[in-house]
């Protein structure tokens, strides 16, 4: 239980330099995503970093999972990569010359690393981490870094800080509301100097109905009261952002919205069960294609195929001379005032 599950919907908030945010976005095309986070976008890195030990005490088998991925398929940033026809994503530990997936599975927003007093000498880079050995690869001879201005940056993070939080986990550090939104508002502004100008930054979906919490008030009270108060400051936090670094573009997707949609209007996504894993005690239901959760934490490939598709959507209503054509999702306000930040709700996310 390393991450969290996560399902959103979208909002946008965009601040261009100029009179509107379309004429801003015209000036380059995406060519590639960058993505970091934890287990939600991770694809192996903390699979290919752990033993056989390691794996078994956090709970992962890789009979089960697919490839190094903490679902039972591809990703949803893997998902949203197709879609925008780029090269397939390759996981990067921050080591590597090539793969722009700096994600780790168990990481969370802060800096250093992630371990655990009964697994002292296991170590998970956190957000900063990874995104100081991205930056690093930026003026690494031989390393094959996508151009920084063409480059979409998805940056989902915070799920295990309220995990560990409500779980209690020994040796990590507590986790605030607070705390959080300035990590993220961090790696933002990071990337932003490093020369990075678009970024897709979910928020976090009503964790109290992941599965295991659920069936635990305690931990399902503690998790939505984290939730509640962490997004409208990252809201907050990007709308800030987005009037302060000029020239950035920042899509902010509503995780909370979709995943409360899907969970409400399960059989429109060929669903049959949101409240359940798929996989769970070593045993997989007869039809995991039509559950939300694989595990107590993350989602079926299905699952995040809803979450890929949303994000393309997304990004195409709002920055459409980028992406291609116009996709289906509402569109959002084209023109913004330079003092004014848009906020713009997709529909209802639904294939």
């Amino acid at each position: 239980m390393l991450s969290i599950c996560r399902m959103f919907g979208a909002v946008l908030i965009a601040l261009s330099s100029s009179c509107c945010l379309l004429q801003s976005a015209n000036a380059q095309k995406f060519s590639a995503i960058v993505a970091f986070g934890d287990s939600l976008s991770d694809l192996g890195n903390t699979y290919n970093y752990s033993s056989s030990l390691s794996l078994w005490l956090i709970g992962y088998d890789p009979y089960y999972y697919d490839q190094g991925r903490w679902s039972d398929g591809p990703v949803w940033v893997e998902d949203l990569d197709q879609r925008l026809g780029f090269a397939a994503l390759q996981r990067n530990d921050g080591t590597n010359l090539y793969g722009t997936d700096f994600a780790w599975g168990g990481s969370t927003s802060g800096d250093g690393y992630t371990s655990f007093t009964y697994f002292p000498d296991f170590y998970l880079p956190n957000l900063q981490t990874q995104i100081a050995n991205y930056i690093k690869l930026l003026s690494t001879p031989h390393a094959r870094m996508p151009d920084i201005a063409q480059t979409l940056f998805t940056v989902w993070s915070g799920g295990n800080d309220v995990i560990y939080l409500v779980q209690e986990y020994s040796g990590v550090p507590k986790a605030t509301p607070e705390r959080v939104r300035d990590h993220i508002g961090t790696a933002i502004t990071t990337l932003y100097h490093a020369g990075g100008r678009y970024f897709l930054v979910p928020n976090l979906p009503p964790l109290g109905d992941k599965p295991n919490y659920r069936t635990n008030p305690k931990w399902k009270m503690e998790a939505e009261q984290f939730v509640n108060e962490y997004n409208p400051l990252l809201h907050a936090e990007l709308a800030e952002l987005s009037q302060k670094l000029g020239g950035i573009t920042i899509i902010e997707l509503h995780a909370h919205k979709l995943f409360n949609e899907v969970v409400r209007n399960y059989t429109n996504y060929g669903l049959t069960d949101v409240t359940q894993a798929a996989f769970n005690d070593g045993k997989v239901v007869n039809n995991p294609g039509q559950y939300l959760f694989w595990d107590v934490t993350h989602p079926t490939w299905v699952g995040h195929g809803i979450v890929g598709k949303n994000a393309y959507d997304t990004l195409q209503a709002a920055l459409g001379s980028l992406i291609g054509e116009t996709g289906d999702a509402a569109t959002p306000i084209a023109m913004l005032p330079v003092s004014q930040v848009a906020v713009a709700a997709t529909g209802d996310g639904r294939h």
